[in-house]
């Protein structure tokens, strides 16, 4: 192992050192943390979930390892950091000794090479891919990428077949692990194309065989393509959280030029990095216009230096291609994220580290102090890097720690009010989380979820009239929200609204009823039995103070159906047995409770009274 190699280990590890413990945030817990396919790895409905399936069954490897321990999650983000940042050292360093780059580099390919990897592995724009667990599909992604071209040009230096059924297989992974990797096929082309083959044709006709393997692999990218997006249209529209699609393709695309400058301008000066931008469509002249005409200059440029066949323009066709998916016609459900420019920021540091050479040798003389001065310079933008990198990971410390700071840097940012106000509730600041959720409102005043959760923080400081009005109101705006439903019948049982409350839970059980009778689009089903089950108790709760007993038997049997193993639920159903008269059953019921919950509050002495009035 070089020394080169083990000092871009030794940085990278040293970047991300205090990521470890970085809890799990976020989507962390819908992807991993909630997922019940998690624990059958071989499951059709992991596999298919989300359609990325090697990022799902990763997941599955580091539960089955350590169960949900992060640091084993975090520990193999940053193993496949270091493993991408390897394949690119040697990328680069190939590349740079072919027989049309040698002449001019090969005194500094291995040295190049390694400017531009270490850069890359400490680079602060990177923390999202890496310390934000569920983005791992990125690096994975980057990793199969880059994995597929450095096998193609082993291979293209040799006989044997290994290498190249290297390349397809890692192509293939690629294409199981997110939808960026559909470009590879057409960057190891390019790349064949300017480097090593006589022309764009000629690397087709020479390497035929590969080239028609490698095009097989896109049949597994369309088809995980097709599974996400019809999930996507199966989810339900009545979830909270669940966001619309930003924009048509054509709004978005003209959004994107201004997105892509962000992402430039931050892999020139990573300052403010920001993990929700919640960024707007450009609807004026000068947000669209302007950008546009940059970013078109760009790719005609890169379009000219591709025709005349000059080596630079791959760095400019690797940038397009890896923000082609998530940065032209395709509308995605967020319009900026940072971890989309995990590949692009490869050929920006390649550029600049060219350039840096290029100026270098024009106005510094001698081998010796050019050498000197490029070692300076990479050594000391690497530890600015790498210090900016910890102190970036720092803000993941907390899901309140990263929302204040998204906050702080985009304070229109509504989606970002509202889920720092979630979070204050949680933690039972619910008089702080009241302003955010009303923030969160007046910037936009159709946000469902934002009225949902001030009825809950409303309820929680006991302003009842506060709550229900917040709950019609996010009802008014969508009318099959059984959340809202459900939380409207806590606060009119508060008030001794019985028969309005059991109103409001019926049709919450009617709404997740419907959800749970439609048809799963490859296995998932949106649904939560948390939601039903809690409606479920709700019920049975409102008819036995009815004195409804025996329909509220009925509710917690369904109860006791769902969730055998909750301990509420045998604990109510119990005391309506009582009221019942049904002393045996109740019994039953309460050993039940106290089986799954040895230490319940009023299971033991419930259970001591029923047994005293057993004749």
């Amino acid at each position: 192992m070089s020394a080169q190699v083990i000092l871009i280990l030794l940085a990278g590890l040293a970047a991300y050192a205090n990521s470890c413990s970085v809890p799990f945030l976020f989507d962390d817990f819908s992807s991993i943390v909630h997922n019940p396919h998690l624990a059958h790895p071989w499951s059709p409905a992991l596999w298919l979930t989300g359609g990325r399936p090697m990022t799902a069954l990763s997941f599955a490897i580091n539960y089955a390892l350590g169960g949900f321990q992060v640091w084993g999650y975090h520990a193999v983000n940053l193993a496949l950091h270091l493993a991408a940042a390897l394949t690119l050292y040697g990328v680069i360093r190939r590349t740079l000794q072919t027989s049309l780059l040698r002449p001019r580099w090969k005194q500094e390919a291995a040295g190049t090479a390694f400017a531009v990897s270490l850069l890359w592995t400490v680079h602060p724009l990177q923390t999202e891919s890496v310390t934000y667990i569920v983005q791992r599909g990125e690096s994975l992604m980057g990793f199969f990428y880059l994995a597929t071209l450095y096998a193609f040009i082993r291979g293209a230096a040799t006989r044997r077949s290994a290498w190249r059924n290297i390349s397809v297989i890692a192509c293939a992974l690629g294409m199981l692990s997110k939808p960026v990797m559909m470009t590879a096929p057409v960057a190891v082309w390019l790349y064949d194309a300017l480097l090593l083959s006589p022309g764009w044709l000629a690397a087709l006709r020479q390497r035929r065989g590969y080239y028609l393997s490698l095009a097989a692999t896109w049949l597994l990218g369309l088809f995980c393509l097709w599974l996400a997006r019809e999930q996507e249209l199966a989810r339900p529209h009545s979830q909270l959280g669940s966001m619309p699609l930003a924009a048509t393709p054509l709004a978005y695309a003209a959004t994107q030029p201004g997105v892509i400058l962000q992402y430039l301008r931050l892999a020139v000066w990573p300052h403010p990095l920001v993990l929700d931008y919640l960024w707007p469509l450009a609807t004026t002249t000068a947000a669209i216009v302007w950008p546009s005409a940059a970013i078109g200059i760009f790719v005609m440029v890169t379009i000219v230096a591709l025709i005349q066949r000059r080596p630079i323009g791959m760095l400019g066709a690797w940038i397009i291609l890896t923000l082609a998916p998530s940065s032209s016609v395709i509308p995605i459900r967020d319009l900026a994220a940072e971890h989309r420019m995990y590949l692009p920021l490869a050929a920006v540091i390649a550029f600049a580290v060219f350039t840096a050479w290029w100026l270098i040798g024009r106005t510094v003389k001698g081998p010796a102090e050019q050498r000197r001065l490029a070692i300076g310079l990479v050594i000391g933008i690497a530890a600015i890097f790498t210090g900016l990198t910890m102190r970036r990971n720092a803000d993941y410390r907390s899901e309140l720690s990263m929302w204040q700071d998204i906050i702080a840097k985009r304070p229109q940012n509504f989606r970002a009010q509202n889920t720092l106000g979630s979070e204050l509730l949680h933690l039972g600041r619910r008089a702080e989380a009241v302003s955010h959720f009303e923030a969160a409102i007046r910037l936009k005043p159709d946000y469902v979820e934002a009225y949902y959760n001030l009825g809950l923080a409303r309820m929680l400081l006991g302003q009842a009239e506060a709550a229900k009005a917040a709950f019609h109101r996010a009802l008014e705006l969508k009318p099959d929200l059984p959340d809202a439903y459900h939380n409207l019948g806590v606060a009119l049982a508060g008030e001794g609204d019985l028969a309005g409350a059991e109103a409001n839970y019926r049709e919450a059980l009617r709404l997740l009823q419907q959800e749970k009778e439609a048809p799963p689009v490859a296995g998932v089903r949106w649904v939560s039995r948390g939601d039903e089950l809690m409606t479920h108790l709700a019920l049975g709760a409102v008819l036995a103070r009815q004195g409804r007993f025996e329909e509220a038997a009925a509710e917690l049997q369904a109860v006791v159906r769902i969730a055998p193993n909750d301990p509420n639920a045998h604990y109510n159903l119990g005391n309506v047995y009582v009221e019942q008269g049904r002393l045996e059953d109740a019994i039953a019921e309460y050993r039940a409770t106290l089986r799954l919950d040895p230490q319940h509050p009023q299971a033991k002495a419930n259970l001591d009274l029923a047994l005293a009035r057993v004749p």
